[in-house]
């Protein structure tokens, strides 16, 4: 009876201890996946700022012109020739550089000092005679 009994609890608890590996595991995976959905959640909102001050870009005919277009809640400043603006606590550095009727533009976006983001893009513009 005796063997039996401890058959028993040694069956529970290799039961057990299955369990708790299977529980810490599961723990693992399930924070990576909180871990990289906030990534993505980060990249997905830096592209769609990237984007947004691209076609801006292409919109404006001057750094002043690009700076009304993307100060929608008052976020964007021009400092040293070029646009600062911050959005849901994503920062964005937007450059303007004409080069005769083309502009050309590169869009940093990071959060907390670390990029996530960058994009180049330029637009031509007329040329008033």
């Amino acid at each position: 009876m005796k063997a039996r009994d401890t058959a028993f609890y040694l069956e529970a608890l290799a039961l057990i201890a299955a369990f708790l590996t299977v529980l810490l595991v599961l723990t693992q995976v399930f924070g990576l996946a909180r871990s990289l959905s906030r990534r993505a959640g980060d990249l997905n909102a830096a592209v769609d700022l990237a984007a947004r001050a691209a076609e801006a870009v292409a919109a404006a005919d001057s750094l002043e012109d690009l700076g009304s277009l993307l100060n929608e809640d008052g976020g964007a400043d021009i400092r040293d020739g070029h646009l600062e603006l911050t959005e849901g606590g994503l920062h964005a550095r937007v450059s303007w550089e004409p080069e005769g009727s083309l502009i050309r533009s590169r869009i940093d976006v990071d959060r907390d000092g670390a990029l996530l983001y960058s994009l180049e893009t330029a637009s031509q513009k007329e040329v008033s005679p």
